[in-house]
């Protein structure tokens, strides 16, 4: 929305976003759970309201820097803007938005001695394509909707994994109630 915003007034947008897609707390949290208080529309999920919100700043032609974060913030001596990101990209500016709402969502990675040595090979953060999966002995961690939708992907379809483990501390899950339902009656 705030691309939007600032395209009616002239202003383009580099839009940085530590996910590797557009939509941060409606793609990660609300993506197919229901949204009710958008002026004007009675419901959406908010994977819906993503899409409807890229429809409308499409004529802006936002920059998109996804899948890295704003690490540093320096002021220059012309009283402008060097901000870089944690893939080193470096914009000059002379104004800067921030529009973090609960802040970045990020995987919670797993602080275990020489487990980045695996990252993107064995070991991963983001929900990985099938092929990696297909075959293989899988183990998920986490409760929420990414990592029982991971589950359900990697136990069914020609690309599926030999086995799938999902590690969690408990029985209960954050993920949406249909999600859950759906990796109870899985496991059965």
């Amino acid at each position: 929305f705030q691309v939007f915003q600032l395209g009616l007034q002239g202003i383009h947008c580099h839009l940085v976003d530590a996910l590797p897609h557009v939509g941060g707390q409606c793609a990660e949290l609300y993506a197919d759970k229901p949204i009710y208080d958008i002026p004007g529309i009675p419901f959406c999920t908010g994977q819906e309201l993503v899409e409807r919100l890229q429809q409308q700043v499409a004529p802006f032609k936002p920059s998109l820097h996804l899948g890295q974060h704003v690490v540093s913030v320096i002021r220059m001596p012309d009283q402008g803007l060097q901000v870089q990101t944690s893939t080193n990209t470096l914009f000059q500016t002379r104004t800067l938005f921030i529009a973090a709402g609960v802040g970045a969502f990020v995987p919670r990675r797993m602080v275990l001695e020489g487990l980045a040595d695996y990252e993107g090979t064995q070991v991963f953060a983001e929900h990985p394509s099938p092929e990696h999966w297909a075959g293989q002995h899988l183990v998920v961690a986490g409760d929420g909707d990414a990592a029982l939708q991971t589950c359900l992907d990697a136990s069914a379809g020609p690309q599926a994994a030999a086995s799938v483990t999902l590690l969690h501390r408990r029985d209960q899950f954050s993920a949406s109630p249909d999600l859950i339902q759906r990796m109870r009656q899985a496991c059965q």
